[in-house]
């Protein structure tokens, strides 16, 4: 079904006009029913998801390529031997304090190195660090936006949703509504349903 505009209902509104007598209670409270029926569709129609960096917090990464052993220190040996599936395991079970003691530095610098070896998850959860704050000092969204972007071209849904929320919000970069629905955009052709709903 369409959804109504304002304009829309305003109209309708005014064909009722001519039915309502000033003495009839019982189509006053019929219009009353109207009304609240009206502005409950108008209402229904035309909110839509609000873009929220929060809706974009990594999943617990799984991958089939992982290590058999996924003890911290057969995972610690994966990554030093440059393995970005190693790196990032290692990464979540820092952040989620798994086999080991929960440190958000320590989950940051192991997600830094898989992105450093290419692996999309690794930027984007980098850059969930890094527009957030958590394991640093202080919030640094251009270089989440930096990292977001790398992820997407990789085709990381998460990471184009992501950036086009920093975009569409402005939060610490430019607002740019524009190039925020093209990430938006991309986003829900790779299947991200938070992002088809922003669009809709």
């Amino acid at each position: 079904m369409p959804c109504l505009t304002i304009p829309t209902l305003s109209r309708t509104f005014s064909h009722f006009r001519h039915w309502i007598s000033a003495n009839s209670s019982r189509r006053r409270t019929w219009l009353q029913v109207l009304v609240c029926g009206f502005f409950f569709i108008a209402t229904g129609c035309h909110s839509k998801p609000v873009a929220s960096s929060s809706a974009a917090k990594p999943d617990n990464f799984q991958s089939p390529a992982a290590p058999r052993n996924r003890t911290p220190g057969a995972l610690l040996g994966a990554c030093e031997s440059r393995d970005a599936v190693g790196c990032i395991l290692l990464g979540v079970d820092y952040e989620k304090g798994d086999g080991v003691d929960q440190d958000d530095k320590q989950a940051f610098h192991y997600f830094r190195q898989a992105c450093d070896l290419g692996l999309p998850d690794g930027c984007l959860r980098t850059g969930f660090f890094y527009e957030t704050g958590a394991g640093m000092a202080h919030k640094d969204q251009k270089q989440a936006a930096v990292l977001y972007r790398l992820a997407c071209a990789a085709g990381n849904a998460n990471a184009c949703y992501s950036v086009a929320v920093l975009l569409h919000q402005g939060n610490g970069i430019p607002k740019d509504d524009g190039e925020a629905a093209i990430f938006f955009e991309k986003a829900c052709s790779l299947h991200f349903d938070t992002a088809c709903g922003v669009i809709r």
